[in-house]
């Protein structure tokens, strides 16, 4: 790969190969390097296949004032559910739970309160809201921080919005059989 573009010491725009633009990210992958060095395969920790222009744009921004781990945590919980739970979700939900997650990590550090959403989501999409309790294992497990029960709430309405559950999963409600 080749860097497009330096975001950060940890967050590149590069070029593969096959002349696509990704965002690769990593602990000190791009530290002393510039536009037009060599970045190898290996070398980043994620990386990134964005096809939305304007999807690339938002994470791009986000990646200059977010943290790198809740970035990466964000992509392990979106690829977790996505494959755990069988969710298919629409490239925004990158920036969108990235943009949350920060936003609530701001909140727990600061001490904070914030009003909750009296919407139950757990009755309304309960898959949602059980990869919203898996999703707050790894958020505990990579950012050491463990948040109040209605995060679980927020975090499922997060999920739920940007995503469509695969039609082959879908079990009908309800049998109708037909006479003639």
């Amino acid at each position: 790969m080749i860097i497009k573009q330096v975001l950060n010491n940890n967050v590149a725009i590069a070029i593969t190969e096959n002349g696509e633009e990704v965002i690769a990210m990593g602990k000190g992958i791009v530290f002393s390097k510039k536009k037009g060095d060599f970045l190898s395969h290996q070398t980043p920790e994620k990386i990134f296949r964005l096809d939305n222009q304007e999807v690339r744009f938002h994470l791009q921004s986000l990646v200059n004032d977010v943290p790198v781990p809740i970035i990466t945590t964000c992509c392990e919980i979106i690829n977790d559910v996505q494959h755990k739970f069988d969710f298919t979700f629409q490239d925004y939900i990158y920036v969108t739970l990235t943009h949350h997650l920060h936003h609530a990590v701001n909140i727990h550090q600061n001490n904070q309160k914030i009003q909750t959403f009296s919407i139950d989501v757990k009755s309304i999409h309960p898959r949602a809201f059980e990869s919203s309790l898996y999703a707050l294992t790894i958020i505990k497990r990579n950012l050491n921080i463990s948040f109040p029960a209605y995060e679980a709430n927020n975090l499922a309405l997060h999920l739920s919005m940007l995503s469509s559950l695969r039609v082959s999963k879908i079990k009908p409600l309800i049998k109708i059989k037909i006479f003639n």
